[in-house]
């Protein structure tokens, strides 16, 4: 039987070439980092007297946006935040897991004046990020001690708080540091605070971390440290038997930055030397940049029983859009089978897609001449089929066995 093999060799052609391409190496990617969203601040300024137990108050979120972090500047000293955790709208805190939509401050007036309280919640906007609440809860009497909640792999912290339940028998706690610690960790500073003299004092203490899933994120700390300023001292009564009673009024304030093209999401702060000077120490922890809305302030006001050297540090939590491959623009996607599995897709170059049509027409071509071309059949045996009213019968012209 006659055959011609250009057709075959252009069929095995194409058949390798569709095997080169369906077994080529992964498509050329770039990297780029999308921007992660914008940090949005949602502030409430209030106004409270005197209190016997502690007041709520509530920053919330706007439509669209999502929960990073929070904090407050309570402007006196006689205002004593017992809580600064991610909550929903009415104030309740969010459940581990949970989707948290506000901020809230449980503060007490200690004073005799109305007092001013301004609470901040960091919102992100702009962004397909889901923030969830990781939370760890623990009753302990120790006079002091650390707590400290992880956000779970996958995420990334953005901000973090505490919140410390109070009783008049059993008393509280107060927080003399809540900051960022490790890559996944916000660790709480605790010391106790009696409520009855004849009770042993006893708290209930909960640590919170707000942690990003969605969008591909890595987060940083910039650390500041503070070192709070001392006043000439303030002696107070004193007589011919008793000695005047003297404090040292100790104070400070700085700010944390973000590098330009950071997101500042919050921020914490760290009691590295010394003692607080006071309980209520602590006024302001909040961004408050109100230009560049990158920085998380801290300022600490109070006295100190002397002048030894007090350390605060000050941590700004800063977010930025890792890098992450995409595919380059240029030609299209074409995807062909694959018969031991799957079909993926492939960037072929149009420069290639040309080249195989062309090749494919050309071998069309020639098949076609050859066609109709009935020469001399090629040296050796050449049988030709000849098909007559549905009859089949030989030709033996050209029929010919060469020894």
């Amino acid at each position: 039987m006659r055959t011609h093999s250009l057709p075959r060799a252009a069929a095995a052609l194409l058949a390798a070439l569709l095997c080169a391409f369906s077994g080529a190496a992964p498509v050329s990617a770039a990297t780029m980092a999308a921007p992660l969203g914008t940090t949005v601040l949602q502030s409430l300024d209030t106004e409270f007297g005197p209190t016997r137990a502690p007041r709520l108050f509530t920053a919330a979120c706007g439509q669209g946006e999502e929960l990073l972090s929070g904090g407050w500047a309570g402007f006196s000293p006689f205002v004593e935040v017992l809580g600064s955790y991610p909550s929903d709208e009415q104030g309740r805190p969010v459940a581990p897991g949970g989707r948290p939509s506000a901020w809230t401050v449980a503060a007490y007036n200690r004073g005799k004046d109305v007092l001013q309280l301004q609470v901040t919640a960091a919102c992100l906007a702009g962004s397909d990020g889901q923030p969830a609440v990781a939370a760890a809860t623990d009753t302990r009497a120790d006079q002091a001690f650390a707590l400290a909640v992880a956000c779970p792999d996958g995420t990334v912290r953005t901000g973090g708080g505490f919140r410390s339940e109070w009783t008049p028998q059993l008393g509280g706690a107060t927080v003399h540091g809540s900051f960022p610690s490790g890559d996944t960790d916000w660790t709480l500073d605790v010391r106790l605070t009696p409520g009855d003299p004849d009770v042993k004092a006893r708290a209930t203490v909960t640590a919170y971390a707000v942690c990003l899933a969605g969008p591909k994120a890595r987060a940083e700390t910039v650390p500041v440290d503070l070192g709070l300023d001392k006043a000439e001292p303030v002696c107070t009564g004193g007589g011919d038997i008793f000695a005047p009673k003297c404090v040292v009024p100790r104070s400070g304030t700085a700010s944390a930055l973000c590098p330009a093209g950071l997101t500042l999401t919050g921020g914490g702060y760290q009691l590295l030397e010394g003692d607080l000077p006071g309980d209520t120490a602590v006024l302001v922890a909040t961004p408050l940049d109100p230009v560049a809305r990158r920085g998380w302030t801290v300022a600490v006001r109070g006295d100190a029983p002397t002048d030894a050297p007090i350390t605060v540090r000050l941590s700004a939590v800063c977010v930025f859009a890792a890098e992450r491959p995409v595919l380059d623009t240029g030609p299209p996607i074409v995807t062909l089978p694959n018969p031991t599995g799957p079909s993926r897709p492939l960037l072929v170059a149009l420069v290639g897609l040309g080249g195989l049509l062309l090749l494919l027409l050309v071998a069309l071509a020639l098949w076609r001449m050859l066609r109709r071309d009935r020469g001399e059949p090629a040296a050796g045996v050449g049988v030709e089929v000849v098909v007559r009213s549905g009859r089949s019968g030989y030709r033996l012209d050209g029929f010919r066995e060469d020894l």
